[in-house]
């Protein structure tokens, strides 16, 4: 072996909260020195290539379930993985989680990646499009949502809530109206702002602003390539993955958000109707029924906010104009892909895939291969 290939650069990365939530560790457990996976990969490499030094290092970054976290943790470890190849030796990335969406998005970054090996633990693979689609009639529903909800709110207050005797309750026509007007008012203020900060729509001008372009954005920070890496990419992924599961449920529901929309629509404009008799909007029922149903269709609108989020805290509010997409293994076919099972029907494998005891072997002999491919091809 060549003397560029005595030598093994071996970088860690962990995930989204590897080293905590609350108090962070120093390093996530499975980097440790003394860690079960790291001495499993230490042997299997020396059974693999006894000539082989190795060394270790961890990358640490602030695992927040957050896009910009990871765009700017790529950055870093660019830069680090710069470092570790400017000798000409081969570095390996094992990355766990998240931590493989980083180190791609990292490989990318760089100006020579031809020495970087990437080995993915368990990573779902994210990436965000950009679509010019509209949400059909959403500024309508938050404004008249707006409108009846400050209404209702009005009419029980008057009607339902013991408010002491100085408070003035309007008799006369004219102040009345004049509180409906302003209610009115308000409302539809609320609304636009509603629509603008949740749903975001499309201005169809080329000048926007920051918050109209955050969707572009979003997509650039998760535009990685695995092209650039050609064959020097191993995917270990297992089943039974409970982010793998959770992120596939939350591109499911990103599907079907339209459709909640058309209810939330459905049952605004029901509620409007119905209560455009004064009849009827004086009714005490009626209005019961409109506290009850309006509820559920702002519910129904804020479902982005709610479910979005587990792609990146960023997508909660302004990103119905972005597309997730999310996959156990990229697109290519180049890379290795190795689906690790449970080892037996008990222990059922988790995302904590690093502690299937077949992983350090598959690295191992798949690192082993690459490198003396390489030394055929120079040698």
């Amino acid at each position: 072996m060549s003397g560029a290939h005595t030598k093994l650069q071996l970088v860690l990365v962990h995930g989204t909260w590897g080293r905590g939530f609350f108090w962070k560790r120093k390093l996530a457990q499975w980097c440790e020195p003394d860690s079960q996976f790291r001495s499993d990969l230490v042997a299997s490499l020396r059974s693999q290539m006894p000539e082989l030094q190795l060394h270790f290092s961890a990358f640490n970054w602030d695992g927040r379930n957050s896009i910009h976290s990871r765009a700017d943790a790529s950055i870093q470890l660019a830069d680090e993985l710069a470092g570790h190849s400017m000798d000409g030796s081969p570095v390996l990335v094992i990355a766990h989680s998240h931590g493989g969406n980083v180190a791609l998005l990292a490989s990318m970054k760089m100006e020579c990646c031809s020495k970087i090996h990437i080995c993915t633990l368990a990573t779902p693979f994210l990436r965000l499009v950009e679509n010019t689609k509209t949400i059909k009639y959403s500024k309508a529903v938050f404004c008249v949502g707006s409108m009846i909800v400050l209404l209702a709110c009005f009419f029980a207050c008057f009607r339902w809530l013991p408010l002491p005797t100085w408070v003035p309750r309007p008799k006369p026509v004219y102040p009345l109206l004049a509180c409906f007007a302003a209610i009115i008012a308000f409302g539809g203020w609320l609304g636009i702002s509603l629509d603008r900060l949740i749903v975001n729509p499309h201005t169809g001008t080329t000048i926007w602003s920051a918050w109209a372009n955050k969707p572009r954005r979003l997509a650039e920070a998760t535009a990685w390539d695995t092209s650039i890496l050609g064959d020097r990419l191993l995917v270990l992924r297992g089943v039974d993955d409970e982010a793998s599961l959770s992120l596939a449920a939350g591109a499911i529901v990103n599907r079907v958000l339209n459709k909640l929309y058309a209810i939330s629509i459905t049952i605004a404009t029901a509620a409007l109707v119905y209560g455009s008799s004064p009849a009827i909007a004086y009714d005490e029922y009626f209005l019961r029924a409109l506290l009850i149903t309006i509820p559920v269709a702002f519910l129904l609108l804020l479902a982005p906010a709610l479910i979005r989020p587990i792609f990146g805290r960023e997508m909660a509010f302004g990103t119905s104009r972005c597309d997730a997409m999310y996959d156990s293994a990229p697109d290519g076919d180049r890379s290795k892909i190795v689906t690790l099972h449970s080892p037996s029907e008990a222990e059922k494998l988790n995302h904590a895939i690093y502690e299937h005891p077949e992983a350090p072997r598959q690295i191992a002999a798949w690192i082993a291969s690459k490198l003396k491919d390489s030394r055929a091809s120079t040698g």
